[in-house]
């Protein structure tokens, strides 16, 4: 099925949860002598909130489907595989800016300190959602308490551009797991 689609592209959590969990569940000895208690705390505070955040979506995810002409949970590769098979399914290019997709700096450093691109880390509950109604999906997800970020928009152009700062860069095809470089 060609979609075709136009418009805003939604990301809903933080990306690399899930990456950062595996992290801190097979890696914790390492990450206890490189990080402060207070820090390792921080962090799970953090992951914990980022699952309750995913059972949220799950349970509003036929709401939110319902506002959204694509929406699919992201996984192994991450946001910016999750964006090329969007783009994919919805034959249309899109623009984005790197800065504005939701990260957690206790995720960014767990993940840089094991030399993992987060960009390219699995991030299973966290979405990805292409609407022509943002307003719409906006209500939906802020009376979910569901926290989201706008990152850029869908076009009829099949550029897939990144933007980052005044750098522009276009998405390569799909990447491997990042987090494949530590798994046992």
């Amino acid at each position: 099925m060609v979609l075709q689609m136009t418009g805003e592209i939604f990301v809903l959590n933080s990306i690399a949860i899930d990456a950062a969990k595996y992290l801190m569940d097979n890696k914790k000895r390492e990450l206890d002598r490189k990080f402060p208690p207070f820090f390792m705390h921080l962090t799970d505070l953090s992951l914990t909130e980022g699952e309750r955040i995913a059972e949220r979506i799950r349970e509003n995810l036929k709401a939110i489907g319902a506002s959204s002409a694509y929406c699919a949970e992201m996984s192994e590769g991450g946001i910016l595989n999750a964006l090329w098979y969007m783009a994919e399914t919805c034959e249309t290019g899109f623009e984005i800016r790197l800065r504005s997709i939701p990260i957690d700096q206790q995720t960014v450093e767990i993940l840089e300190f094991f030399d993992i691109n987060p960009y390219y880390a699995r991030s299973q509950g966290t979405w990805v959602a292409l609407t022509e109604d943002p307003i719409a999906l906006e209500r939906i997800l802020s009376a979910s308490e569901i926290p989201y970020k706008i990152i850029g928009h869908a076009n009829a152009l099949k550029a897939r551009t990144i933007l980052n700062g005044e750098s522009v860069r276009y998405l390569d095809r799909p990447q491997r797991e990042e987090l494949e470089k530590v798994m046992l």
